[in-house]
């Protein structure tokens, strides 16, 4: 490629004028490459059914086929012309497509409004955009010079171990302990779920004796759930409930 100018001239000033991509629609920014453009007209539209399974070993046969090549993707292709069946629009101008593209983009909108936006320069506080915790200054410090910290160690283990060679390469060397998000939280561990299922069977029992005394509805106690926070919003043991991204878009 750096030859080229020299090497191919012609081939050089295509190249410049950006001759190596197709647009073969009227819409916008969907060129194709070349190659990926013969594969979808030219390789496409000359495919033959078992392609030249039976007649591979004749060779007259095979070069026929071969010579035809181009001449079976333009009959294809005027026969496609002539059927109605040559409009090449782009499926993406389609209106079901463009309203689905529209729902998701009001999903994603409403999602992050929703919960912390990652682009709010409403204050200079650092926030985790998944929890929406935030970072306490020591924590946000650390974040901030994670990178320059790690490169300074670096250049000191390379310089101690293996340019001044004062310490083996093997040797312990201490950790940086920077703090982060996690830091700053406490994290509840469950017990087990077995656990769980056997305080929402104790809380089930206490729920029917004083629905029984009391002449209380079932179907309207029961449509309650027995766990200390909804499980729309979080897990059996606490935790935040995280939807899942190909979630986000339906």
């Amino acid at each position: 490629m750096l030859n080229l100018p020299t090497s191919n001239p012609d081939i050089h000033e295509q190249m410049i004028a950006g001759n190596f991509a197709t647009q073969r629609t009227s819409q916008p920014f969907n060129q194709t490459p070349m190659d990926q453009t013969l594969e979808q007209t030219l390789n496409k539209n000359s495919k033959t059914k078992g392609g030249m399974i039976g007649f591979s070993i004749n060779k007259s046969a095979v070069h026929r086929w071969i010579k035809s090549f181009a001449d079976r993707a333009e009959i294809q292709s005027i026969c496609e012309n002539m059927a109605g069946r040559g409009n090449h629009t782009h499926q993406r101008k389609e209106m079901d497509i463009r309203l689905h593209d529209k729902k998701s983009v009001k999903s994603v909108i409403s999602t992050i409004e929703a919960m912390t936006n990652p682009v709010s320069i409403e204050d200079d506080e650092l926030v985790n955009i998944v929890s929406g915790a935030v970072a306490s200054p020591e924590a946000k410090e650390d974040i901030a010079r994670a990178k320059t910290a790690g490169e300074e160690q670096c250049f000191e283990y390379i310089d101690l171990r293996l340019k001044k060679k004062e310490l083996e390469v093997f040797d312990v060397f201490t950790a940086l302990k920077l703090k982060t998000f996690s830091s700053t939280t406490k994290t509840t561990k469950a017990k087990s779920e077995k656990t769980v299922l056997q305080t929402t069977a104790r809380d089930l029992a206490r729920v029917l004796i004083v629905a029984k005394s009391n002449n209380l509805d079932l179907n309207y106690i029961l449509s309650f759930p027995l766990y200390p926070v909804p499980l729309s919003l979080a897990n059996y043991d606490g935790t935040l409930a995280k939807t899942d991204k190909s979630a986000i878009g339906c």
